[in-house]
């Protein structure tokens, strides 16, 4: 089994940003990657204020070049954007198949102020099967509730994976919260994150993962995009970073 955590600097325009989704889907298949995931609305960028002309609902027709480099690929993608569903905006993953099927993942828990703009759901929160891997989903604020980790657990996920927009003062404590929950809930963690600036900050990069022991496989730096590969046979790691 092969993940590739992606870690993107988002552009001006969806157009920009997919092309780069499409470039790393294709680097990661390459690598023969079962699974690509995401920032947190990876495909707009972090946003609040234009979110709702941004949205995507859930049969975009967007998303059509993910769409066909995740069958060309057979690879699993993972990726964030503002979606809108019968009128109510919110934080969400769409998780694209191979097979041309989707599922989705929004957002359960919201920071302070995007409340304003969003609404979090309970809704749609898929259980992905990939190999003998099942793998749970969160998006930012969701890892701050030890909650969140535990029903991951409850389900009998062997990987917790977030999407997140982290600034760099933020990501200590977000490595600390996920080696915790791998290693007090036994199961891999992942978080994929920003670089650069986004939304009037500078994101904190340092997308990683943890083994369930709670031990750290690999990261990527603060700053740059890339993809970090991380592949697991028979409980043993092998780590490698693509920079772009």
């Amino acid at each position: 089994m092969t993940f590739a955590i992606a870690q993107t600097q988002p552009k001006d325009t969806v157009e920009e940003n997919l092309r780069d989704h499409c470039g790393m889907i294709d680097v990661a298949g390459e690598h023969r990657a079962d699974l690509i995931i995401f920032p947190e609305m990876s495909m707009t960028g972090y946003t609040r204020d234009n979110a709702d002309e941004l949205a995507f609902d859930i049969n975009d027709v967007r998303l059509g070049p993910l769409r066909s480099a995740t069958a060309s690929h057979r690879i699993i993608t993972v990726a964030g954007a503002p979606i809108r569903m019968n009128g109510t905006l919110y934080i969400g993953s769409f998780v694209l198949f191979p097979d041309h099927s989707q599922s989705l993942y929004l957002k359960q828990f919201l920071h302070p102020g995007e409340e304003l703009h969003f609404s979090p759901s309970l809704d749609h929160n898929p259980l992905i099967r990939a190999g003998e891997e099942r793998i749970s989903l969160a998006i930012c604020a969701d890892i701050d509730q030890p909650d969140h980790g535990r029903q991951a657990s409850d389900r009998r996920s062997s990987v917790y994976g977030a999407s997140i927009f982290f600034a760099g003062a933020g990501m200590s404590a977000a490595h600390d919260r996920m080696r915790a929950c791998a290693s007090r809930y036994s199961m891999d963690t992942l978080i994929s994150n920003y670089c650069g600036p986004v939304w009037n900050m500078e994101s904190g990069g340092r997308s990683a993962y943890w083994s369930r022991q709670g031990n750290l496989v690999g990261a990527l730096e603060a700053d740059g995009p890339g993809l970090l590969l991380v592949e697991k046979a028979r409980g043993n790691w092998s780590c490698d970073a693509v920079l772009f």
